[in-house]
């Protein structure tokens, strides 16, 4: 494990240097993050469970070991370099290379509709307004009835006026939004927004 974190702590020094403008960690996520995550979610109950964003794969491991053997898994990672690193990493899991917008595609082609529950690392705050919209507006639509949506910011980004925006868009979507406390254990620290329709 130990091995494992050196290994995408020096993939995500790479991705720093060659797409910092893609590039919102620089660390991989604690385990105190992902803890806080999937606080709200019965893994017991969930047939289908997608990730968005995956990135080095910090929550990925934890969710495959806590879904139930029959449920399907999905992640979609947009980096070339870093699904390549995935697909190395978990080589028994479906890691798709592609924009999380085009994800109803691949639940279709798995003869899907919607997820009972998203995760997303996906960093927010590098979109525009509009992307954080269309990207939101299919998350939605993704989610099935009882669903839940999850995902986290950075606690500095709570000054920026892009994540004031994106708060607001968020809180229009989904009926239910509940923001976590300040996880003080990750770097950098980051809240939880937990999403209902």
């Amino acid at each position: 494990m130990e091995n494992d974190r050196v290994n995408s702590q020096l993939l995500i020094l790479k991705e720093l240097i060659f797409s910092p403008k893609n590039m919102s960690m620089v660390v991989p996520s604690t385990q105190s993050l992902f803890l806080e995550m999937i606080r709200h979610i019965d893994f017991s109950d969930v047939d289908t469970v997608v990730e968005l964003g995956p990135g080095t794969g910090s929550f990925t491991r934890d969710i495959s070991g806590r879904i139930n053997d029959d449920a399907d898994f999905l992640a979609l990672e947009v980096n070339t370099r870093m699904h390549r690193y995935l697909t190395k990493r978990f080589p028994q899991l479906d890691i798709i290379n592609d924009d999380a917008r085009n994800v109803q595609k691949y639940l279709a082609m798995r003869n899907k509709t919607q997820a009972d529950v998203i995760i997303s690392s996906i960093p927010w705050m590098s979109l525009t307004i509009r992307e954080q919209i269309e990207l939101l507006k299919i998350i939605h639509a993704t989610l099935s009835s009882d669903g839940i949506f999850v995902t986290y910011s950075y606690a500095h980004t709570k000054l920026f006026r892009i994540h004031r925006q994106f708060k607001t868009v968020v809180k229009r979507k989904f009926s239910n939004v509940r923001e976590s406390r300040v996880i003080w254990k990750n770097f950098p620290p980051a809240f939880v927004y937990v999403c209902r329709k």
